[in-house]
């Protein structure tokens, strides 16, 4: 984003939070540029973009930028849970291969001599 002193833009900018950047509605492009050059940027500021042309509000971009950062993290969160799943049905599976040991508990010494006469 190229600024001047005064909070003035003549050149194309991106609008970007963290890695999400902001992008046309109608073709995807990055760039926008203010309609009226001369205004500072404000939530109700008009941009044009900076490859197709199309008019679009400060806001609405900021919205969807808002909109595909829930959306990254209600996809992440999605994934933890079926790893969370994948990982308790792994263990119920070993519960079940071995009964007489719980995990997390330390067998009894008798036990450990049985396994290795076992093994």
């Amino acid at each position: 984003m190229y600024a001047l002193r005064s909070g003035i833009y003549r050149h194309a900018m991106r609008i970007q939070y963290g890695h999400i950047r902001g992008w046309c509605i109608r073709c995807g492009a990055t760039e926008f540029n203010l309609v009226k050059p001369a205004e500072e940027l404000t939530l109700r500021s008009k941009l044009r973009c900076a490859a197709c042309g199309a008019l679009t509000l400060h806001r609405e971009v900021t919205y969807r930028i808002g909109d595909e950062a829930v959306r990254q993290a209600n996809d992440a969160i999605a994934q933890l849970k079926r790893r969370y799943k994948r990982q308790r049905e792994r263990l119920a599976r070993l519960r079940e291969e071995l009964p007489s040991v719980r995990l997390g508990e330390r067998p009894a010494a008798g036990d450990r001599k049985q396994q290795v006469v076992e093994r």
